[in-house]
């Protein structure tokens, strides 16, 4: 699955600016934290990320999948 990257959505760069819109979407389980430094894979659901501070370089698609830089 192709992943969809919105930078610049967020108006205020905050984590609870983030938890108030996955709430308002139904994505439950959110925490605040870190990146995987190793990769993973859900067969049953979709993962959201969202990004408030930092940087991060993301391998999204598996084993050979495109590199992302986040900030």
């Amino acid at each position: 699955m192709t992943p969809l990257i919105h930078r610049g959505a967020c108006p205020e760069p905050s984590a609870a600016w983030f938890e108030a819109r996955f709430a308002e979407n139904g994505w439950s389980n959110s925490w605040r934290d870190g990146i995987y430094d190793f990769q993973h894979y859900h067969a049953t659901t979709h993962e959201v990320l969202g990004v408030y501070a930092g940087r991060a370089r993301v391998q999204l698609g598996g084993q050979g999948g495109p590199i992302h830089d986040l900030q």
